[in-house]
């Protein structure tokens, strides 16, 4: 009875948690971070990009790619926690031990894809905005056509 109780309480709270990472900070946040870069970079005297930034498709799939990178490490951290405390709480039962370090293992894996596929994305996603908007960094080399 306890462990059902525990069990749907820490569901619950780890669901609030969640509520409290993704949906309240977005609503909280009053200037767009873009926007706090972009009139930064104005007044230091780089010229954005022609247009609005945000309508730009190399941004957006870029803020949909970091939303699932983040989810996935959120799943990560979870499946750590969850795997540790399987572990201590085991009480010297090898299964249960043995099941605990491959899910951690497994976990671990699975951030190194992650990291893997994050890399890659941004590598792509930054090479698309400079040759979409011909962007050479500002000063210094000139890397654009």
């Amino acid at each position: 009875m306890n462990y059902k109780f525990y069990s749907k309480l820490s569901i619950f709270l780890l669901f609030l948690g969640l509520i409290n990472f993704l949906i309240i900070p977005p609503i909280a946040v009053a200037q767009s971070p873009l926007n706090v870069l972009e009139s930064a970079g104005s007044q230091a005297g780089y010229n954005p990009p022609e247009g609005d930034i945000n309508d730009l498709i190399d941004t957006t799939i870029g803020q949909i790619i970091a939303i699932v990178l983040g989810f996935l490490g959120i799943i990560f951290l979870i499946l750590v926690i969850y795997s540790g405390f399987q572990w201590m709480t085991a009480g010297g039962n090898e299964d249960t031990i043995t099941a605990a370090k491959k899910r951690m293992t497994n976990a671990v894996i699975g951030l190194g894809i992650v990291l893997a596929a994050w890399i890659i994305t941004f590598f792509v996603i930054w090479n698309l905005f400079v040759v979409s908007t011909g962007w050479s960094g500002g000063g210094g080399i000139n890397t654009g056509p």
